[in-house]
């Protein structure tokens, strides 16, 4: 009579969504595979080139152009 509260709840929680690289893999030969992962890590090295150009671009942190120093606080904060 005292069996306890019952078996444990069953969560059906579906996987979380695999990133474009992987999903495509699921059928793919060994060959397949490693031509997907060349063509990601092509992508992935572009995008962070792109990254480090437009750092390049900004002005440094504290520059003359991104500096509060010019401003009067009395006039921005009337």
């Amino acid at each position: 009579e005292c069996g306890g509260p019952g078996p444990p709840p069953e969560f059906l929680v579906p996987p979380p969504p695999r990133p474009p690289f992987l999903a495509e893999l699921l059928n793919c030969n060994e060959e397949q595979q490693q031509q997907q992962q060349q063509q990601y890590q092509h992508h992935h090295h572009q995008q962070q080139q792109q990254h480090q150009q437009h750092q390049q671009q900004l002005p440094p942190f504290g520059s003359a152009s991104s500096s509060f120093a010019d401003v009067d606080m009395c006039e921005a904060f009337p």
